[in-house]
């Protein structure tokens, strides 16, 4: 960042490092600048207190007041250092005080004695007043913002009894995001309503997890010691505004929230899902139970609705709506719709959700959902589209949220290993390619059998009500349970007496000189074998020539789609990989020009 210093006459100062001093992260290690003036500070301090001398100083555009160092005080009073002079700043730090950026210069070396004063410097306010400046130490400070999200206090999931409230501020330099923990600071936030501007001071700046970071990278944690008055909306502070991030980007999204449009491809229906809550068949007082004794009752469940979203990138995505929300809502195909403050989860691929503070409004009066509309009424309702999730709507491979590939060129799989595809978030790409291999241990996995839902489900005893309550002698009502054998699905949360079979094929690819494992779900793996799951399991348990008869013709040249991305790590991992996920397959009918690579022996 330092200029060069070539000659007198063509000094080259520091650009905009006076503003850098303001706003800058991590601060550049040297500078060169011109000294405007220098002069004792008034300090309040007994007479043995060292002199601190304040130095203005000019980038060329701006100028702005420092402070520099006691260790200094020699150059000054040794005339080394003067007013008009050009210096090297080195190490310069900074300290705040009073809610003003004071910065200390540790090290300084002449460069060129008395010049012209550089430029047309402006003064630049070391007041600060916006949120695209703080960073974590920064207190105390007085901001004037907008609230733009406020969840007011949620409950945990992971830690039931505590709570959280989660806000967004926002003012003319950009957006940041506010959690306060304590029922104090709690009871504080819920008297700030949403779109409403208010001064805040006397919070804390902490260096938060990236997905808990909106705008800003920091957050500001307020305690119970932190302060708030509503202003008069004035226009001073801009209204509430979107940034809108593409379904393609979501994957490289680092923040935990985003604002999203997108258009209503697919509605599913609204649904019960149970939450687990163990306990024991006996009375355990005074006893040890054993673990695998422990029962599931079912509860009364929460109701969930699934919807799928589209945009122009070419991806889609599903959300999950919640509660009341589900319950309540009344979208139709081909709505514009505006996501804010949504929540992106990276579980099984990636998803949003709607949960405290998120909106969901459809239809909205923007220029960006007129042209959306535009785009999907024209043509987009016909185009194909890479889904973000590992398989389709909620772990399955239902027909209506079935993916396909888009109307991009074809990429080999050279080309895709090469270029480290997916490495960077969640992309697609076709391609066409050899299916060489098929595993032939194991071809599907135990599936949810709700319609929609392809997720796994596993085995759990329960106790199940087999009857109307009951009143007893005694006046009181009694429900008979009895222990029963369910399959819980991991996705919906429904539960089952028994399970069905999906189809979860692990294969080979290749373009005859790069091969890559993927994996094929249950509506893909059915279009590329060409026989029904059951019977394949069927043909598999009783060794039937058959089962191996579909395998060896299933192999051969496809246009593929394929979703690639970083997959999960799990405790057998110590790195991360890449995972491939195939979306779609189109036999190709005549053979593709070159070689066809020469089949290895089947995976086992």
């Amino acid at each position: 960042m330092t200029g060069t210093v070539m000659s007198q006459p063509n000094i080259l100062l520091t650009p905009y490092y006076c503003r850098t001093l303001l706003t800058a992260t991590t601060l550049p290690k040297e500078a060169v600048v011109q000294i405007l003036s220098i002069k004792p500070a008034e300090i309040d301090g007994g007479d043995s207190d060292p002199v601190r001398y304040k130095v203005v100083i000019n980038d060329g555009s701006h100028r702005m007041s420092v402070m520099l160092s006691t260790y200094q005080n020699g150059k000054v009073e040794g005339g080394v250092i003067n007013a008009k002079d050009i210096v090297k700043l080195k190490n310069t730090v900074r300290h705040i005080s009073m809610g003003y950026i004071v910065p200390i210069i540790c090290s300084v070396e002449a460069l060129y004695p008395v010049q012209p004063v550089r430029g047309q410097p402006t003064a630049i306010d070391t007041l600060v007043n916006n949120v695209r400046v703080y960073f974590p130490g920064f207190e105390p400070f007085r901001i004037r913002v907008r609230v733009i999200r406020n969840t007011g206090g949620t409950e945990l999931k992971s830690k039931p009894g505590s709570f959280v409230s989660n806000l967004t501020f926002q003012d003319a330099s950009g957006k940041i995001s506010a959690v306060a923990w304590t029922p104090e600071a709690i009871r504080k936030t819920d008297k700030l309503k949403e779109g409403k501007v208010y001064a805040v001071s006397n919070g804390q700046i902490t260096a938060p997890p990236g997905r808990f970071a909106v705008g800003s990278p920091f957050q500001i944690k307020l305690t119970q010691k932190f302060e708030f008055v509503e202003l008069p909306d004035d226009g001073t502070v801009p209204v509430m505004t979107y940034d809108f991030v593409p379904l393609k980007d979501l994957g490289s999204t680092q923040s935990g929230t985003c604002d999203v449009l997108a258009v209503l491809n697919v509605i599913g229906e609204e649904f019960i899902i149970h939450t687990s809550r163990h306990q024991a068949p006996v009375n355990v007082d005074g006893t040890f139970v054993r673990a695998s004794e422990l029962i599931t009752r079912v509860d009364n469940g929460v109701f969930i609705r699934e919807i799928g979203i589209v945009d122009s990138s070419g991806y889609a995505c599903r959300i999950a709506l919640w509660a009341d929300e589900a319950v309540n809502f009344r979208g139709e195909r081909g709505d514009v719709l505006v996501l804010r403050a949504a929540v992106i989860a990276k579980f099984g691929g990636i998803s949003l959700t709607m949960e405290g503070g998120s909106k969901l409004l459809r239809n909205e009066d923007i220029p960006q959902a007129d042209a959306l509309s535009e785009w999907f009424r024209t043509g987009g309702n016909k185009e194909t589209f890479f889904e973000l999730s590992d398989t389709a709507f909620g772990a399955s491979a239902n027909h209506k949220l079935y993916t396909t590939i888009n109307q991009e060129g074809f990429t080999s799989i050279s080309d895709a290993v090469l270029n480290e595809i997916g490495s960077t978030g969640s992309r697609g790409f076709r391609t066409r390619a050899y299916l060489k291999s098929i595993r032939k241990d194991k071809v599907s996995y135990n599936a949810c059998c709700w319609t929609g839902c392809n997720g796994l489900v596993n085995p759990y005893s329960a106790e199940v009500p087999v009857n109307q309550p009951v009143t007893t002698a005694d006046g009181d009502e009694k429900v008979v349970y009895e222990e029963t054998e369910l399959w819980e699905c991991r996705v919906c949360r429904r539960s089952f007496h028994e399970p069905r079979y999906c189809y979860r094929l692990e294969v080979e690819i290749t373009d005859g000189t790069e091969t890559i494992p993927a994996t094929m779900f249950d509506r893909v793996a059915e279009s590329v074998i060409g026989e029904s799951v059951q019977d394949m399991e069927r043909w598999r348990v009783d060794e039937d020539l058959a089962f191996d008869e579909a395998i060896e013709n299933a192999q051969g040249w496809y246009t593929f789609a394929i979703l690639a991305r970083i997959s999960a790590l799990t405790y057998r991992q110590t790195t991360s990989i890449l995972a491939y996920n195939v979306t779609r397959a189109e036999h190709l009918v005549e053979t593709v020009e070159g070689t066809i690579p020469v089949k290895d022996e089947d995976m086992v």
